[in-house]
């Protein structure tokens, strides 16, 4: 996002390396880069390409701590689930790393919403995880 430095607006650019907008998108705003729109996953994304997608969301969520708990897991466990166990997850991550992370480790009891199959797997691993650093 650059600041126009004329009328000080912020403009987000088709083209993160051009320094200035086209002629014709000149004093508009709002522009969305294709990268920063959101990805709608449907049952024709590869499951391979987005287990990948997942286990690399799960290794860089932005909490230290989450990233080796959640990347730990993914790495484990992603391969082998289903369409529904992927979907159960990417939701899961949806919640917020503060969030996963006292659920996992069991500071903070889960709500009705997040109480799956894969929430429980998660702890389970968190447990094991935290037995063999002992």
């Amino acid at each position: 996002m650059l600041r126009d430095a004329v009328s000080g607006q912020c403009r987000i650019l088709d083209n993160p390396l051009s320094m200035s907008l086209p002629a014709d998108r000149a004093g508009k705003t709002g522009y969305i880069l294709p990268h920063l729109k959101k990805k709608h996953v449907t049952m024709t994304e590869d499951i391979t390409i987005r287990r990948k997608r997942l286990i690399h969301r799960s290794l860089y969520t932005g909490m230290k701590e989450t990233d080796l708990l959640l990347g730990g897991f993914a790495r484990k466990h992603l391969m082998d689930f289903s369409y529904e166990e992927l979907d159960t997850y990417e939701a899961l991550l949806e919640a917020g790393d503060p969030n996963i992370y006292v659920w996992a480790v069991g500071r903070e009891e889960v709500p009705p919403e997040f109480q799956t199959n894969v929430m429980a797997l998660l702890q389970e691993f968190t447990r094991f995880e935290q037995r063999s650093k002992d």
